[in-house]
């Protein structure tokens, strides 16, 4: 978490945006999954940064969901947002919002679905709301089955 939050912040810093990042309440250590997580909330973070003008915010949450035994990370962001007709595609490979030759962002078009695969494979899932214009929000949730056989705090 420590390192995610380090290359992400660097980065919104860099651009001028602001970048919160925070654990609400306990999440049990575990093993076995911790490769996988860094890899997907990176590039959610880092496509975050990316796609938010100077001056916005990026946001990441994180907290265990004691009663479903599950890991919820959300990535936030106040930037270009997505049509919810492109919301349908983005996790396709090769698939990015702006094709053109002229886009503004780079990118291979790669992460996304990279992301969701990853997830499938944990059992996990992705869930993105988004609006044109006023930002995204990316909500994973990985489950991590026993992890919270302790008293939620």
């Amino acid at each position: 978490m420590d390192e995610i939050e380090s290359l992400t912040k660097s980065l919104a810093i860099k651009k001028r945006i602001g970048f919160v990042f925070e654990i609400q309440g306990e999440i049990p250590i575990f093993a076995g999954v911790c490769y996988q997580l860094e890899r997907i909330l990176l590039n959610l973070t880092s496509n975050a940064v990316k796609f938010t003008d100077e001056g916005g915010t990026v946001r990441v949450l994180a907290h265990y969901e004691f009663d479903s035994e599950e890991i919820v990370f959300a990535v936030s962001d106040t930037g270009i947002g997505i049509s919810s007709e492109d919301i349908v595609s983005i996790f396709d490979r090769f698939t990015q919002v702006d094709a053109s030759i002229t886009r503004k962002y780079g990118g291979s078009g790669l992460g996304l679905s990279l992301v969701k695969k990853t997830l499938d494979l944990l059992g996990g899932s992705v869930e993105v709301e988004s609006e044109l214009g006023k930002g995204s929000v990316f909500t994973v949730s990985v489950p991590a089955p026993g992890l919270g056989e302790g008293e939620e705090e």
